[in-house]
């Protein structure tokens, strides 16, 4: 999927699909949602309340525009309610409204969605990135060994940041976003795989592809070299299996090898 940024309006965004985001309990909506409203007549007011939208978590509702906007479609999801005032904004309520908003998108055939949430107690950046990752996770598929594959996909999400002044902030939000989703993914797409082909082997390949794209450090210990060590437990699970174990170590310092040190562990049985 591309990510894009466009500091224009909701209401001048082109799009297969408009996202916008509402919040439980919006006496008055955010300028930009209203601006919208304004453009279709009150056609979106007329079928959120038709509809009961009432911006709760993940609930969802959506117009043709008829051309009345660059937008062909309009989608309202709920973010739930707001935070009070000068909290801390809920990036997981944007992240998982996205993820809905993206999907529901994608299954309408949409070949382009522009996402507009508005800010509460969320930075220009937090936003952005919450709305990339959520999009991203939102429609991950597994299909590699489907026969059929669903041919539909969003191919382009817009992440919207009407104010210029947030830009940079939001660019680096998308940056960001697009690391931790990706990096998720490949993650997902380890786990989906079937046993017999994520060896102890894959995964130390697979590794140093890792390592290789990002400028880590690799190592690999196999048996003889973990026996060494006194890693008999280790040893002798692997002995149940035909498959030879390997420890992998991946490493990187951040540019700040004296840093603090923080290590994730986990394992792979075959």
């Amino acid at each position: 999927m591309d990510l894009a940024l466009e500091t224009r309006k909701p209401v001048e965004t082109r799009a297969d699909v408009l996202v916008l985001g509402r919040h439980v309990g919006d006496g008055r909506p955010p300028a930009e949602v209203l601006a919208v409203d304004r453009a279709l007549d009150g056609l979106l007011s007329k079928v959120s309340a038709s509809e009961k939208f009432e911006g709760k978590p993940g609930q969802l509702v959506y117009v043709h525009t008829g051309g009345k906007i660059p937008a062909d479609r309009v989608l309202v999801v709920g973010l739930g309610p707001r935070r009070r005032e000068r909290a801390r904004g809920d990036a997981e309520a944007v992240r998982r409204a996205a993820s809905a908003a993206v999907r529901r998108a994608r299954d309408l055939g949409a070949a382009t969605a522009a996402v507009f949430v508005p800010a509460d107690g969320l930075s220009p950046r937090e936003r952005a990135q919450a709305i990339v990752e959520g999009g991203l996770l939102g429609t991950y598929r597994f299909e590699k060994y489907l026969k059929e594959k669903n041919g539909k996909s969003v191919r382009t999400l817009t992440v919207l940041e009407p104010d210029r002044r947030g830009a940079a902030g939001a660019r680096e939000g998308v940056r960001l976003g697009r690391i931790w989703a990706e990096a998720t993914c490949v993650t997902r797409d380890l786990v989906n795989e079937p046993a017999n082909v994520v060896t102890p082997s894959f995964l130390a390949r697979r590794a140093g592809e890792i390592a290789r794209a990002g400028d880590l450090k690799l190592r690999v210990m196999e048996r003889a070299e973990c026996a060494k060590l006194g890693m008999g437990a280790y040893v002798g699970v692997a002995q149940g299996s035909e498959e030879p174990p390997v420890m992998i170590a991946v490493r990187w310092d951040g540019g700040r090898p004296d840093g603090p040190r923080l290590a994730l562990v986990g394992k792979g049985i075959t």
